[in-house]
């Protein structure tokens, strides 16, 4: 989850630095540096607020970092969902209007984040073959 959220606060386009503002200006203010490198204990209201400075919903947040497999759902969700029906995701409101992005700075961000995925995979590469 660590790696996760280093990941998602640099693809947001913030540094490090102004998330700790933001953070701090939300009365929830801490070490980015050792949050993020696991010297300091990773709590929900550190998710949270982190969601929250960079644009992101915690479910999407969630939904990223745990990777659930597509289709598959618990045994308690669906009696659940088949005792409530509306608790299915077509009763989920529907998300507020965004702005359109800025097409430049979006194909910025889609190349940096192909260069990390690149990084990613060449070091795991290496890994593999020096094992």
């Amino acid at each position: 989850m660590r790696e996760t959220l280093a990941h998602l606060i640099e693809f947001s386009g913030m540094s490090r630095r102004e998330v700790e503002q933001r953070l701090g200006q939300r009365g929830c203010g801490t070490d980015l540096g050792r949050l993020l490198s696991g010297r300091l204990d990773l709590k929900m209201k550190h998710v949270l607020a982190l969601c929250r400075v960079i644009d992101l919903e915690p479910v999407e947040f969630l939904q990223i970092a745990l990777k659930p497999r597509s289709g598959q759902r618990s045994p308690l969700l669906r009696r659940l969902q088949a005792l409530l029906p509306q608790a299915g995701a077509e009763a989920c409101p529907p998300s507020p209007p965004t702005a359109a992005p800025d097409l430049a700075d979006l194909a910025r961000r889609v190349h940096e984040l192909a260069e990390h995925l690149d990084a990613f995979l060449r070091a795991a590469g290496a890994g593999a073959t020096a094992g």
